[in-house]
């Protein structure tokens, strides 16, 4: 029992955040990293987490074949999970502007851009990480961005 409780220990101490099994002659153990919520205010109020989220609009503009440019509506919420960088998994509301979905409106945001009435609206996920101990940047990378069409 002597020797579980020291591997527990040592590989909680090596793998802080990370996701691994331990296994041994009549035990298997799961260690799992931790994710926790964020409210909305927490979101709003991090600018490398909005800077990620305007990334994130921008890219699901370019790969959209739409005429009117989207332009973020609201934070819904998110999560986040500290592992070798942060990782961020937020919700947001996108919806479709009045302003042409070109280069000229690139990161222009809803006040600049105001929604159309009866315009399409959508809810994505994204999935945006930072490296909080780099001394040389503070950046946001977007991993991934899924929007879905929502009923108006």
């Amino acid at each position: 029992m002597q020797k579980l409780m020291f591997l527990v220990f040592f590989a909680c101490i090596l793998c802080i955040g990370e996701s691994m099994v331990i296994q041994g002659e009549d035990y298997v153990m799961n260690i799992v990293a931790s994710e926790t919520s964020m409210e909305v205010d927490e979101i709003e109020n991090d600018p490398l987490i909005m800077d990620g989220i305007e990334k994130a609009v921008d890219t699901e503009n370019k790969k959209g074949n739409n005429f009117r440019r989207f332009v973020r509506h609201s934070v819904l919420g998110g999560s986040k999970e500290l592992h070798e960088m942060e990782i961020y998994r937020i919700r947001i509301k996108l919806v479709e502007s009045s302003c042409r979905n070109n280069e000229i409106n690139m990161g222009r945001p809803i006040e600049e851009c105001p929604a159309v009435e009866n315009g399409v609206t959508e809810k994505c996920h994204m999935t945006l990480t930072t490296s909080p101990w780099s001394l040389i940047t503070q950046d946001t990378n977007v991993e991934e961005i899924i929007c879905q069409r929502t009923k108006n």
